[in-house]
């Protein structure tokens, strides 16, 4: 039980990857004080979890979305002159949420990007990290921390590492550097699955609010990015995952329904059109919200659909919370007055203002002609009146000028980095996806940076620049972990290349035996890679979506038939674990041989203690040793009748997910 002093007021339900957009912002005009409080519970949960909230529902951190989200509603409060709270305290607070080593982390910061192969919706992750770590470096350099402002504003351009300069979009990335195969951008995914979180790379690509002049820079140019925008909202309104209920409110590819694409549209202003941004502000808000009770095109998400509205309707915007700055869009009524905590009012009039006269003429700040399209809080905060002509036709000269766009050096050019690709080597690959082999196995090795020399090893050791130097394929005849590193003149040498490759009874046809059949099946809709995925020589990656593992919400039951009486030293046996998913390792697994198919001899059992501790999604590969001559093995593997106390789905039932079984000889 914890009390708070001072008369801190306590707040819940902090739905942060949605309300960090605008909603937040949005009350540090309205609501200051509110917001004070709610800043201060994020850091009194920070001091009381040891983490800042991410999604944090009834006193509770659900480890729902993605990304440190309580990093931006700080620092866009402390940006905007807010001191009502311990500054370092939150800094120390923001570096404990970007330093952790889970949920991609880890790769991330050691590889400036997040593997697709080791982390679920590794785009999106990338990304959202890439905002909040700008809004550490602005913490910190505002609190005269450099070292801190130096390793966060290199962080925030961790963006770029997922764009594919080829296809214009952001994309799914493999670890040695391979861009996801095949690629479509409306391809759409849900939480948990998939390179993108309740999207698709439609929808992401635009994210790059901390440096919207580095995002200009991969199209070319204002020209570019502003073709970009408008084949968004081009594309046909189709999604390819109907069990993405999320993205909705589709104009084009553009999805008012989800929290993604909210920015997107005053992204014009930068380009130097924003004629354009007026145009697309008017059609959201006249198509996309209504009085009616489904007047709402996707979830409210404690307040961000609305906020996105009272925003774009007093005609204005905060594209990037941090920076000070908001993009002017449409105004909607005759006239909007901020009653501000200062004392000072703010009032925003049209003239001529109907749904058809959307377009902005003229504009008069205080009496002073205004051709600029943004504002910035400060104007806000002082007061005035902001006047603005409105008309049935765009009036493109209006805030066209580059004088006129909004300031967006959020990354200095001082600070700015090169690619990932130019300061570290990709980790080298093997061609060969199998692992397992019946007779010998060859051996190609790859990497994706061009100039590199290739060392490896097959005796366990860690290569160095002094082992095996790989000039040309080799073979394998025994079972061996192959291991390798890419090397070059300057620049940090690869990640390790560790993959062991198993003489096993296999036939590598994927015809005859082994054969397994399934006595409890696999459950829909995670059945789709078939009963001889578990014997086909591919082991799934720890993304559970990816079409390699068998899902069973029941306990597993199978028969293996070898085809022959052979002599098998032993059974390892791949499970994953995603504890947020209600995936956990069995408890037990049991493992009996028959030659007959009739008389079944018990070869022994292996038990696993589940424990709360590991939350990271993992593989883990059990061995039953078994030293005996038989054709035929029954497999079962049992799992806790209800999952633990600790858990947060304390009482359903676990889920076993379960890949490669393995029979070595």
């Amino acid at each position: 039980i914890h009390k708070v002093t001072d008369n801190q007021e306590i707040y819940t339900i902090f739905s942060l990857w949605d309300t960090f957009r605008a909603t937040h912002p949005l009350y540090t005009l309205i609501e200051p004080e509110k917001n004070r409080h709610f800043i201060n519970t994020l850091l009194t949960q920070y001091q009381q979890h040891g983490l800042l909230p991410v999604w944090e529902l009834m006193g509770n951190e659900t480890g729902t979305m993605i990304g440190y989200h309580a990093v931006s509603v700080i620092w866009d409060a402390y940006q905007k002159g807010e001191r009502g709270f311990d500054a370092n305290l939150a800094l120390k607070a923001m570096k404990k949420s970007a330093m952790m080593d889970h949920i991609g982390l880890a790769d991330y910061k050691n590889l400036g990007f997040i593997p697709l192969e080791r982390e679920g919706n590794s785009v999106s992750k990338t990304v959202e990290y890439a905002y909040d770590d700008w809004c550490i470096a602005q913490m910190a350099k505002s609190l005269d921390q450099q070292e801190d402002y130096k390793t966060f504003i290199g962080r925030a351009q961790n963006y770029r590492n997922v764009f594919d300069r080829a296809t214009g979009f952001l994309r799914g990335r493999q670890a040695n550097g391979s861009w996801r195969e095949p690629f479509n951008p409306i391809e759409s995914s849900i939480l948990g699955s998939g390179d993108f979180t309740e999207g698709n790379s439609w929808h992401y690509t635009f994210f790059a609010p901390q440096d919207i002049a580095g995002l200009m820079e991969l199209y070319g140019g204002p020209e570019g990015l502003t073709q970009k925008i408008d084949n968004l909202f081009d594309q046909a309104p189709v999604r390819t995952n109907e069990q993405a209920h999320d993205i909705s409110g589709l104009i084009g590819q553009y999805a008012q329904g989800n929290e993604p694409s909210h920015h997107v549209a005053y992204l014009y202003n930068y380009t130097g059109q924003p004629w354009k941004t007026q145009e697309r502000v008017a059609l959201i808000m006249d198509s996309l919200y209504t009085e009616s009770p489904d007047g709402l095109s996707g979830n409210e998400d404690c307040g961000q659909m609305s906020a996105w509205y009272v925003f774009s309707s007093m005609g204005f915007y905060p594209v990037t919370p941090g920076n000070g700055l908001y993009m002017i869009g449409t105004p909607l009524f005759d006239k909007v007055t901020l009653n501000l905590d200062n004392g000072n009012t703010f009032t925003v009039k049209t003239v001529g203002r109907t749904r058809e006269a959307m377009y902005i003429q003229t504009a008069t700040f205080n009496g002073k002609p205004f051709n600029r399209s943004w504002l910035s809080h400060d104007e806000i905060m002082t007061g005035g009146e902001l006047i603005f002509e409105m008309g049935q036709q765009p009036a493109k000269n209006w805030g066209r000028q580059e004088a006129a766009r909004p300031v967006c050096n959020g990354i200095p050019a001082a600070d700015r980095l090169s690619p990932t690709e130019e300061r570290m080597v990709f980790a080298p690959y093997i061609e060969e996806p199998a692992t397992l082999f019946s007779d010998n196995q060859t051996i190609k090795i790859n990497c994706n940076t061009p100039g590199v020399t290739i060392h490896y090893t097959l005796n366990g050791q860690e290569p160095t620049e002094k082992d095996l130097l790989y000039t040309a394929p080799f073979a394998l005849q025994k079972t061996t972990t192959v291991k390798a590193r890419a090397f070059k003149e300057t620049i940090t040498p690869s990640e390790l290349l560790a993959q062991e490759y198993i003489r096993a009874h296999y036939n590598k046809t994927g015809a005859g035996f082994p054969a397994i059949t399934l006595t409890i099946p696999a459950s829909a809709p995670y059945n789709r890679a078939g009963e001889q995925a578990l014997l086909n020589g591919l082991k799934g990656s720890r993304d559970f979506h990816d079409d390699q593992w068998l899902g069973f919400n029941k306990d597993f039951s199978g028969l293996v038939d070898l085809g022959a009486q052979l002599p098998v030293k032993q059974i390892r046996w791949s499970f994953l674990r995603n504890v947020g998913s209600w995936i956990l390792i069995p408890d037990y697994l049991e493992v009996w041989g028959s030659n007959n198919n009739r008389d079944f001899v018990s070869l022994g059992m292996v038990e696993n203690i589940t424990t709360p501790n590991d939350t990271d999604s993992k593989t883990v590969e059990l061995t039953v040793p078994v030293n005996e001559s038989f054709r035929y093995y029954r497999l079962k593997a049992t799992s806790m009748p209800a999952l633990p106390e600790w858990h947060p789905g304390a009482g359903n039932h676990p889920w076993i997910f379960t890949d490669e079984i393995i029979f070595e000889y």
